[in-house]
């Protein structure tokens, strides 16, 4: 059983924890439990990888560089140059991803 749990194991790139683990032993023909797999991988000193390649964090430059918001949501300019606004999207296509930045006088 401890050979052939270790042996799985490896063979499944060592990507699977006890309970699938057990399911795969039993769909081999083997009887086990879950809590045996689970003990014999803790003796062995054997952990399935996580998987998760990709740790995400706090975007900290975006966070901190935010400007003060000077309209006040008064969008209305009484002559042209004295409000712009903009604004920038990302649009996924295939093979990558194009931006599109809008930049507006509000008199206009």
């Amino acid at each position: 059983m401890r050979q052939a749990t270790k042996a799985m194991f490896e063979k499944l790139k060592k990507r699977y924890g006890a309970p699938r683990l057990a399911a795969e032993l039993r769909s081999e023909g083997l009887t086990c439990s879950v809590n045996a797999v689970a003990k014999l991988l803790s003796e062995e000193g054997l952990r399935a990888r996580n998987g998760k390649g990709f740790k995400y964090s706090p975007a900290g430059v975006t966070k901190n560089n935010i400007a003060e918001n000077l309209l006040g949501r008064c969008f209305k300019a009484d002559e042209p140059n004295k409000k712009w606004v903009s604004d920038i999207t990302y649009i996924p296509i295939r093979g990558g991803t194009v931006y599109l930045a809008v930049i507006m006088d509000l008199f206009s």
